[in-house]
């Protein structure tokens, strides 16, 4: 993927994820929204943290790990994740 096309698609998805950023409550996870979902969405055979980081945000493992790590995630059956859960039924007006 070329770098014109990387920084469009990196651009259309910030925009995308924007009302779902603030479910997380830390800035610091609300800014690793967008390279995140980067890493699992765009190329690249290994979507473990340190493959993904090495692809959208070279130098920083140590951040997108504690991104992965550190936020909450709902691992129930058939449950989505709690911030995006609460971001979508927001949207759909069932908040």
């Amino acid at each position: 993927m070329n770098t014109v096309i990387q920084d469009h698609w990196r651009v259309v998805l910030d925009e995308w994820v924007r009302p779902f950023r603030l479910c997380f409550r830390h800035i610091a996870q609300q800014r690793w929204v967008t390279p995140y979902l980067l890493g699992l969405l765009g190329p690249g055979e290994r979507k473990s943290v340190e493959p993904m980081a090495e692809r959208v945000a070279p130098g920083a493992k140590e951040q997108l790990h504690h991104f992965v790590a550190a936020s909450k995630w709902d691992t129930g059956p058939g449950i989505p994740p709690v911030p995006w859960t609460r971001a979508l039924c927001g949207q759909c007006g069932r908040a």
